[in-house]
């Protein structure tokens, strides 16, 4: 029987770190500037990967865990397939944080989101040490006619009047004219903005601290008092009991590996 011993962490190249992330991770999509790609694989097969760079706000996000803008990165993505082996996701993660340590002392923490909107809220994140520093009700997803769109994604269209899209959301001011010469990401019509709504759910912030010195300066939540209402696995609600027994994160399961590629840069723990 195989266990997470066998698996081996390999760097490779952004392009094929991106095909695995983008087959099994639930949103089908890559973070365009991550920096750190890492293979997952078990007995030669990639059945995974986890990406690292830096984050979407990086500005507005270092002072919030005690970092400078260039001091911490975050994990962008982690997908890894259902191959019935425990401890796989923790063992990865540990691997990695480990190759981060050694080779970029200068990084002081890693950062991570759990979205318990639509997918788990953080077993694995807690299990591999991070620290839990914020739970936020959703508001970046929203859902608009049955289909879901990153309010993010919104941020930087801007309508005839000067603002942008996602100002809809709040002032619901304009005309409807206007409204219906913009698209969407989804390539409707941005009318149908008036009628969005944030999915229920939750959105948890994690942080792996290499500096210690930092780390006793920050204040964290303590796990036990995650609100019930919050806690998520699978992409539906559970008790805590639920959560504890199964030990992986929802993320991280879902399709097959996919085929050989070559190992090289192998990751040592």
């Amino acid at each position: 029987m195989s266990s997470a011993k066998e698996i081996k962490i390999y760097l490779k190249p952004k392009p094929e770190i991106d095909k695995i992330i983008k087959k099994l991770h639930y949103s089908g999509k890559v973070c365009v500037g991550s920096q750190l790609n890492f293979g997952v694989y078990l007995r030669g097969i990639l059945i995974g990967g986890l990406q690292f760079g830096k984050s979407i706000d990086i500005r507005r996000t270092g002072p919030t865990i005690g970092c400078g803008m260039h001091d911490y990165l975050e994990l962008n993505r982690m997908a890894i397939a259902d191959v019935g082996i425990k401890n796989v996701e923790s063992r990865s993660i540990s691997y990695c944080l480990n190759f981060i340590k050694k080779n970029y002392p200068f990084i002081k923490a890693v950062l991570s989101f759990a979205d318990a909107t639509q997918c788990g809220d953080g077993t694995i994140y807690r299990a591999s040490g991070f620290k839990l520093i914020q739970i936020n009700k959703n508001k970046s997803i929203l859902k608009v006619d049955d289909e879901l769109i990153a309010k993010k994604s919104l941020d930087h269209v801007m309508l005839s009047n000067g603002k942008y899209l996602s100002s809809l959301l709040k002032s619901g001011t304009i005309a409807d004219k206007t409204l219906n010469d913009f698209k969407l990401p989804n390539g409707k019509s941005a009318l149908s903005l008036i009628n969005a709504k944030p999915m229920p759910g939750f959105q948890f912030k994690y942080v792996y601290y290499f500096d210690k010195e930092i780390e006793a300066k920050q204040k964290f939540i303590p796990f036990s008092e995650i609100p019930k209402e919050a806690k998520m696995y699978l992409g539906i609600g559970v008790s805590s009991k639920e959560i504890v027994a199964s030990g992986v994160q929802p993320e991280e399961e879902g399709a097959n590996p996919i085929d050989t590629l070559q190992n090289s840069n192998e990751i040592k723990p």
